[in-house]
Order: structure tokens, then C-alpha cells, then sequence
């Protein structure tokens, strides 16, 4: 029978994005960047990486890749890029609901008169 370290003594593994990782549990890491929870990776058939708040970013082969992928993404060039992706998104629905409001106000006026 082997024996999985525990948490407290599996040394904290540094990078180069300033992100600390530390092995939680068997086959689980943990990332952290100035107190604040970065995203795991998780080994299973491959390694899956997760963001901070759990939503998966991909699947690996290698850990450095999982790990790689986790702290890219949770840099500020990758967060701005998402924002000003999503932002695009609500336009349509306010394009829609404007039109749909102007047709429905237009309707109402020609019955009036």
C-alpha cells in the first residue's frame, strides 16, 4: 500500500506568472496569485483545467500545459480580451426589443387615427 502525502507537506511549486501551485491532494492542484484562487488542475484520464469558478478551460495532455493554460487565462490580457468579447453579446437583444418597441408604437398610432 502507497502513501499520498499530505497537503502540509507537499511543497508549494512556483511559476513564472507569479502564480503559486500546491499539490491539495492526490492527483489535484491548486493555483494562487496574491491570495486570490486562480483555477485548478485536476488528473484523471487527462488533465482538466478549471477556471475560479469551476468552469472547465480544457483538457491536457501534460500538467505544464493544464497548469500553463490556467494562468494564461487569468491574466489581464486574456481578461480584457473576454470582456470585450462578451460585450458584443447584449446588442442584438437591445436592437431587438428597441425595433419590436418602435413597430408596436407605431401600430398603436395608426389605430388612433
Amino acid at each position: 500500500m502507497t502513501s499520498v502525502p499530505t497537503a502540509e507537506a507537499v511543497p508549494p511549486v512556483h511559476d513564472d506568472h507569479g502564480a503559486v501551485w500546491r499539490a491539495t491532494q492526490k492527483d489535484l492542484w491548486v493555483a494562487r496569485r496574491d491570495g486570490r484562487h486562480l483555477g485548478t488542475v485536476e488528473c484523471g484520464h487527462r488533465f482538466l483545467a478549471t477556471d475560479a469558478d469551476g468552469d472547465p478551460i480544457g483538457v491536457y495532455r501534460t500538467l505544464d500545459a493544464a497548469m500553463a493554460a490556467v494562468t494564461e487565462q487569468c491574466s489581464r490580457t486574456a481578461r480584457a480580451r473576454r470582456r470585450r468579447e462578451r460585450s458584443w453579446g447584449p446588442i442584438p437583444v437591445v436592437v431587438t426589443v428597441a425595433v419590436a418597441a418602435a413597430v408596436m408604437l407605431g401600430a398603436y398610432w395608426m389605430l388612433l387615427f
